[in-house]
C-alpha cells in the first residue's frame, strides 16, 4: 500500500509540473500577442484580385472579417496553424490568407480586423478603372494574350526603367516558354526584378488569371532604345474534355492547341546627362539619403581612445556599383589617425526596382588634443521624379579632442650603480693573494657568436623566401596569361590593349564584355557593379574611370593602374581555383 501511495504521489507531481509548464507557455503566448498585415499589391484595377495575409503570433481570438465586405468581395479564404518550441520558447503562429476584389475605384482602406483582445493595423490600396483588353481578331485569341509596359518612356542614361510583362490566360495552359527580353537597338543591361506575381482580373466581362513579371533596364548610352516583342509559346488545354476516371487523368497525356503570341514592341528615347547637373559623378535615382552614426552618442573624443564613424548612402533606383566613394584617403586631419574598414555595399532587386546601399566604417584614434574640422560630405544626384538636381549632405563638424585621462606621469630617471652580490669583501692580507675573476669574458664571446648565427640564419631564410616569391610571381603571371589566352572572345586582351593605350571608351566596352562571360548567369548592370564584385582595388579604379567617362575628360585617363588591379583580382581567382582543385573528393560510402 505504501508503494502504491508513493507512485500516486509521483504521478500527481508530474501531472502538476506538466500543467505548470503548459500554463507558463500559454501565459507567454498571451503576453506576446501581435498581428501583422501583408498585401500582395497596393495598386490594382477594377475586376482584379489581390491577396492579403494576416499573421498572428500568440494565442489570439477568432478574427472577424465582416468589415472587409464593405469595400471588397472575399473570393477565397485559407487558414494555417504552426506551433514551435525553440530554445524553450513557445511560439504559436496563425496565418489567414484572403483573396479580395475591390467593389469600386478610389483609395480604399483595408480596415483593422479584431482578433480577440488584439487587432491588426489598417492599410490602403489604390484602385483604378479597368483597362480595355487588347484588340484581337478571333474570340479564341482572347483566351491568351500578353501586355507590356515600360516607365519612364524618356529615361536618362544609366537610370532605371521598369519593364512590366503581364500574361493573361482565360484557359489552362501547359508547356509554356517565353523568349528573353531583347534589345534590337540601343545599349542597355537588363535584370529581372523579384518573383512573379499571380492574381485574377476581368477584361471585357471575361475572367483571366494573370502572371506578372518585372525587369529593370539600365540604358548605357543616350538615343533610341528599341525593345523587341516577347514571344510566348504555350499549349492551350481544352477545359471541356474531362477524364473518365482518376486513372485517365494520371496516365493520359493532356492535349490542346499549341499557340504563339507576341507582345507589342516598345520604343524609348534615352536622354543624355542634363547640362543642369554639375556633380562629379552622374547618379540618376528616385531617392538618395546620406546618414552617419558614431559608436558613442554623442561622440566623445580623447587622445588614444578609438571611436568609429559609420557613413551610409541609401539609394532607390541605383545598383550598388553605381554608388560613389564617400570618404577620400586624405579626408581626416593628420592628427586623427583613421583606419577604414572593408566597404559593405548591398543590393536588393525588389518588385519596385533596385534598392542599394554603401556603408563605410572608419575607426578614428586622435593622437593630439585640440580642435579639428571634419569637412562636409556631399553627394550630388539627379532626382528622376522631379527632373532636378539635388545634393545629399552631411554638414561640416568641429570636434574637440581632450587629453588622455589615463596618461602615465613621467617618472624621474634614477642612476644606480651595479651591485654584484657575489663580490667578496676586500681582505688586507699580505700572505694571501686576491683571486682573479675572469668568467665574464667567455660569456660575452658566446653571446657575440650566437648573435651572428641568428643573423646568418635570418639572411638565409630571407633569401629562400625571396626565391619562393619570385617563383610564385612568375607562376601567377603565367596562369593569368593562360587565363587570357583561353578566353575565346579575348575580352581581357582587349581590356589590356585599351588600358595600355589609355583608351577609356574601349576599356569600358571590354570590361562589360568580360563581365558578361565572368558572371553569365547574372551579369553586372554597370561598370560599378563590376567593381563591387571584384572588390578593392578594382572598385576604386572603376570609380575613377566612370567619373572621367561622364565628365568627357577621357584624355586624362591612365589605364595601367586599372590593368594592374584586374591582374591582382585574376591572381586571387587563380589561387581560389587551385585551392578548390586540391580538395580531393571523399570516397563514397557505398559502391554499386
Amino acid at each position: 500500500m505504501m508503494f502504491i501511495a508513493m507512485r500516486k504521489k509521483i504521478m500527481f507531481k508530474k501531472a502538476l509540473g506538466l500543467w505548470v509548464i503548459l500554463f507558463l507557455y500559454s501565459a507567454y503566448g498571451f503576453a506576446n500577442e501581435s498581428v501583422t498585415v501583408e498585401i500582395s499589391r497596393h495598386n490594382v484595377q477594377m475586376n482584379e484580385s489581390f491577396q492579403i495575409t494576416f499573421t498572428a503570433v500568440g494565442a489570439v481570438g477568432t478574427p472577424d472579417f465582416k468589415p472587409l465586405s464593405q469595400d471588397f468581395e472575399i473570393l477565397s479564404q485559407a487558414q494555417s496553424n504552426q506551433v514551435s518550441i525553440i530554445n524553450r520558447q513557445y511560439t504559436s503562429q496563425m496565418v489567414w490568407r484572403l483573396e479580395l476584389m475591390p467593389k469600386h475605384t478610389g483609395t480604399l482602406t483595408v480596415p483593422a480586423i479584431n482578433f480577440g483582445n488584439t487587432s491588426s493595423t489598417a492599410a490602403q490600396i489604390a484602385v483604378t478603372a479597368e483597362v480595355p483588353a487588347s484588340s484581337t481578331t478571333t474570340e479564341k485569341a482572347k483566351d491568351l494574350f500578353l501586355e507590356v509596359d515600360a516607365e519612364p518612356k524618356n529615361p536618362y542614361v544609366q537610370s532605371q526603367v521598369i519593364y512590366t510583362l503581364r500574361l493573361f490566360h482565360a484557359v489552362d495552359i501547359a508547356n509554356a516558354s517565353l523568349t528573353d527580353l531583347n534589345l534590337a537597338q540601343g545599349d542597355a543591361i537588363v535584370q529581372r526584378l523579384g518573383e512573379d506575381i499571380n492574381y485574377k482580373t476581368q477584361r471585357d466581362n471575361k475572367a483571366y488569371r494573370v502572371i506578372e513579371r518585372k525587369y529593370a533596364i539600365f540604358p548605357q548610352k543616350s538615343g533610341a532604345l528599341h525593345i523587341d516583342p516577347l514571344i510566348l509559346q504555350a499549349q492551350l488545354l481544352d477545359n471541356n474534355r474531362y477524364p473518365r476516371s482518376a486513372f485517365d487523368s494520371f496516365f493520359t497525356q493532356q492535349t490542346g492547341t499549341t499557340k504563339k503570341i507576341l507582345s507589342n514592341p516598345i520604343d524609348l528615347t534615352v536622354q543624355p546627362i542634363p547640362s543642369e547637373f554639375s556633380g562629379t559623378q552622374w547618379l540618376p535615382a528616385k531617392q538618395i539619403v546620406l546618414q552617419e552614426e558614431w559608436s558613442t552618442n554623442p561622440p566623445q573624443f580623447e587622445v588614444g581612445k578609438p571611436i568609429t564613424r559609420t557613413i551610409t548612402l541609401n539609394a532607390n533606383g541605383l545598383t550598388a556599383g553605381q554608388l560613389p566613394i564617400l570618404v577620400s584617403n586624405n579626408y581626416y586631419p593628420a592628427d586623427l589617425k583613421s583606419y577604414p574598414d572593408q566597404t559593405q555595399p548591398t543590393e536588393q532587386m525588389t518588385s519596385s526596382g533596385a534598392i542599394s546601399a554603401r556603408q563605410e566604417k572608419t575607426a578614428i584614434i586622435p593622437t593630439k588634443a585640440g580642435q579639428y574640422v571634419l569637412p562636409a560630405i556631399s553627394v550630388s544626384w539627379w532626382n528622376t521624379n522631379t527632373n532636378t538636381m539635388e545634393v545629399a549632405t552631411l554638414p561640416e563638424q568641429t570636434i574637440k579632442v581632450a587629453p588622455s585621462a589615463t596618461a602615465p606621469e613621467p617618472q624621474p630617471v634614477q642612476t644606480t650603480a651595479p651591485v654584484t652580490a657575489s663580490t667578496p669583501p676586500v681582505v688586507n692580507n699580505a700572505t694571501t693573494p686576491a683571486p682573479v675573476v675572469a668568467a665574464p669574458a667567455p660569456a660575452m664571446t658566446v653571446e657575440h657568436s650566437m648573435f651572428w648565427q641568428w643573423v646568418s640564419a635570418g639572411l638565409a631564410v630571407g633569401w629562400l623566401l625571396t626565391i619562393m616569391a619570385w617563383i610564385w610571381v612568375h607562376y601567377q603571371a603565367r596562369q593569368i596569361k593562360q587565363l587570357v589566352k583561353n578566353n575565346r572572345q579575348n575580352p581581357l586582351q582587349h581590356l589590356q590593349q585599351a588600358c595600355m593605350a589609355n583608351d577609356a571608351i574601349q576599356a569600358k566596352s571590354a570590361l562589360l564584355e568580360w563581365a558578361k562571360m565572368q558572371w553569365a548567369s547574372r551579369p553586372p548592370v554597370s561598370l560599378g557593379d563590376i567593381g563591387v564584385r571584384c572588390g578593392e582595388p578594382v572598385l576604386q579604379e572603376i570609380q575613377t574611370l566612370n567619373r572621367l567617362l561622364y565628365s568627357q575628360q577621357t584624355q586624362d585617363w591612365q589605364g595601367n593602374t586599372l590593368w594592374s588591379a584586374i591582374q591582382a583580382y585574376l591572381a586571387t581567382q587563380v589561387q581560389q581555383r587551385k585551392s578548390k582543385a586540391n580538395v580531393e573528393p571523399l570516397e563514397p560510402l557505398f559502391k554499386l
